[in-house]
This record gives structure tokens, sequence and C-alpha cells, in this order.
């Protein structure tokens, strides 16, 4: 982790109620995120942050928790984070992200 926050642009759009077409982050997380996602800083600061756990290559994360783990063993907050970043053309519930996400919305 660098330490330094780096500025992002990206909108953020909260709708209440219902809403066609709307994805469940880990279960979309779990069939499509992309191995080179992780090779992002930014993902790599909120796994830190979030999961405390860090990206050692390829498909290979080092949890403190939980020792090393694939990608789809992640917490499904930060499953739905890494999808928000990554696909902000798609719409995502963060019904799964806790009070630990709310900083990186």
């Amino acid at each position: 982790m660098t330490g330094r926050l780096r500025k992002v642009n990206i909108v953020l759009s909260i709708f209440f109620g219902e809403k066609e077409h709307v994805m469940h982050g880990p279960s979309w997380f779990r069939f499509n995120y992309r191995p080179e996602w992780f090779e992002d800083p930014l993902v790599q600061e909120m796994m830190t942050d979030i999961d405390k756990s860090c990206y050692k290559g390829g498909e290979l994360i080092q949890s403190d928790i939980l020792g090393p783990i694939p990608p789809e063993r992640l917490s499904g907050g930060l499953q739905t984070l890494i999808c928000i970043y990554k696909r902000p053309d798609l719409t995502f519930n963060a019904t799964s992200c806790g009070e630990n996400c709310a900083r990186w919305l």
C-alpha cells in the first residue's frame, strides 16, 4: 500500500426501490472478474483496507485471517466494490457492502 490517495472520477448513483438489470456483486464477480483487475493499485488498497489481504500475483491473495485464497474467497463487500470500480457501465446492488466499504463508495 502506498499510503497515498488518488483521485478517481467515478459517478455514484444511489437508487431506492426496484430497478431492472441490477447485478448482485458477489454473484456477478464470481463468474466475470478478470485476474488483471488485481494488479490495479486501487484494488490492492481496497483489498488491504477491507479484507486485510495482499495480492501476491496471478489469482493468489494472502489473507491475514484465511491464509492463501483465490479471488472468490474475498468478502462480498470487496467483490462488489471491485465490480463497481471496474464495470461502471453496470449497476450493482451494494447491500453486501458493510461499514468498512463506505469510504470506498
